[in-house]
């Protein structure tokens, strides 16, 4: 893969804007996250990672998990509504009749995380984003069934004619997520 980051341009966009880039061929591919298939006439979507979406906090005396309904008394730091967490977590408080507390929003999942861990609320958000610099975070499961997940999707356009680099970075993608 090494060899071919110099091949690479990468871009950072909304999704909506990145699925009509692909779609009008501005763009040869790309990935995006969603809790819903994404259908776009003349385009490939692959599912290749599903991540459950969690409550974080820095309190370690919090439960490992969860039914969403539990959390009314609780106050909560989220991501705000340019991310599809806001969205499902209304949604969620909606359908249950829950409704936190909201402390703060922010932009900036590495801002989130540093709240948290100062001891600031909880927060929902995906597995996925605690990967990767959760150090006194705690992870606690949603224990309900029916909760959506977060799925990242590889589009690509059908019938384009994609140049050779095109072709070994998707090879890439596409065997290191196994689709």
């Amino acid at each position: 893969m090494l060899e071919l980051l110099p091949y690479l341009e990468t871009v950072e966009m909304g999704s909506a804007d990145l699925m009509s880039q692909i779609k009008t061929g501005q763009l040869d591919f790309g990935m995006v996250s969603s809790v819903d298939p994404i259908r776009i006439s003349g385009v490939t979507a692959t599912k290749i990672a599903s991540f459950p979406f969690v409550f974080a906090t820095g309190d370690a005396t919090k439960p490992d998990s969860m039914y969403f309904d539990e959390i009314g008394a609780e106050e909560f730091v989220m991501l705000d509504e340019g991310f599809v967490h806001s969205r499902i977590f209304k949604r969620l408080t909606e359908i249950s009749d829950t409704h936190p507390k909201i402390l703060f929003q922010t932009s900036n999942p590495e801002t989130l995380k540093n709240v948290l861990r100062d001891g600031v609320g909880m927060s929902f958000i995906t597995a996925l984003a605690l990967t990767q610099n959760a150090t006194g975070l705690k992870q606690i499961d949603i224990l309900d069934v029916d909760m959506p997940t977060f799925d990242i999707y590889l589009l690509s356009r059908d019938r384009a004619e994609v140049g050779p680099m095109s072709q070994a970075i998707l090879r890439v993608i596409r065997d290191e997520w196994q689709c």
